[in-house]
């Protein structure tokens, strides 16, 4: 089983804006496999389970906010004997052009404080598959945050939702691959 896990923060307010791609994806791929995301207080997050191209799955939306997602991470992990290898977060990334999708087994955080606490309170050795949502604008005047918790336009949703979603697309590529090389392991 994998858990496949968007990074974002709970809310309203937050919804729709560029730090929470990662929940905006697992919305997506819970409706394209007819999952129903539940919220779950002993793991404090939204946990759904099923299957996804082929291999057993549990998406994941921890409701603790970007920064301290390594608790309820670590715990669902802990619990349902997902080995860092079977973990894959999705999360924003600044330093990457928007719509730019990367995956990568290991590694650092790259600032980014959800990864941060992950690695801190579970493991480093997990998949990591980051969207890009650019640098912080000049207009913003150095202010990442307000960048990172600013609204996505509609354009950039469009990117994000099935069945044709260019970001979308991208994240089922790199999820299939995942699982493909955990068949040959």
């Amino acid at each position: 089983m994998f858990a496949i896990v968007g990074l974002g923060n709970p809310g309203p307010r937050y919804e729709t804006t560029r730090h929470n791609i990662g929940f905006l994806l697992v919305d997506e791929l819970a409706r394209s496999g007819s999952l129903y995301l539940k919220a779950n207080s002993r793991f404090q997050a939204q946990v759904g389970e099923g299957i996804l191209f082929g291999e057993k799955v549990l998406l994941v939306k921890p409701l603790t906010f970007m920064n301290l997602s390594g608790g309820a991470v670590g715990n669902i992990c802990r619990y349902y004997h997902i080995e860092p290898s079977q973990l894959v977060t999705i999360s924003d990334d600044l330093d990457q052009d928007p719509g730019q999708v990367k995956m990568r087994l290991g590694g650092g955080h790259g600032g980014h404080n959800g990864l941060r606490d992950i690695m801190a309170k579970f493991s480093a050795d997990f998949f990591r598959i980051k969207v890009g949502i650019g640098k912080t604008p000049k207009e913003f005047g150095g202010d990442g945050v307000s960048w990172v918790l600013g609204a996505l336009s509609d354009e950039e949703l469009l990117q994000l939702q099935e069945p044709k979603g260019q970001v979308y697309l991208a994240i089922c590529e790199r999820l299939e691959n995942i699982f493909k090389q955990s068949q040959k392991a």
